[in-house]
């Protein structure tokens, strides 16, 4: 389900730790579950328990929805690692993201060279009109432009 991968992405723990947990339990709606049950608490279990604890806290019913709304308005896309569409490139990196949101046909990133834009968070009207021309012009020579998403 969409809500618990966007739960997931907003969790505000270290990436290698939600790797671990995502190829342990495959799916972000596995780990929703596992968050639940404190039976399950292994050999480590006092940091087990703030991890679980921390995932079951972070759950945010009227964050979801905000930005589920955001998603389906915008025709963004989501998906985990697991999700068949992961881009193979991204699938070999120690420190791939969890969760990709994107636009577009998420497959051409396997087919096309890929750029990634950077931008800066107080980004000046000449910088975005820089950055909107020199990604148009790869766009338009079949570049994938890779970029992060404005904070909502």
């Amino acid at each position: 389900m969409i809500e618990y991968d966007i739960w997931f992405s907003a969790l505000k723990l270290k990436n290698s730790i939600k790797m671990k947990l995502l190829k342990k339990l495959m799916s972000t709606e596995n780990i929703w579950h596992y968050s639940c049950d404190y039976s399950l608490l292994g050999i480590n279990e006092v940091n087990e328990y703030k991890i679980k604890s921390k995932l079951k806290n972070s759950f945010n019913r009227e964050a979801i929805e905000k930005i589920k709304k955001i998603i389906y308005k915008d025709e963004i896309k989501i998906l985990n690692f697991y999700h068949s569409s992961y881009p193979n490139n991204l699938k070999f990196y120690e420190d791939s993201p969890c969760i990709i949101y994107y636009k577009g046909n998420i497959e051409k990133i396997n087919e096309n060279k890929n750029v990634a834009i950077v931008g800066s968070r107080n980004c000046s009207a000449y910088g975005k009109s820089i950055a909107a021309s020199i990604a148009g012009e790869l766009s338009r020579n079949k570049v994938n432009i890779i970029s992060g998403l404005e904070e909502v």
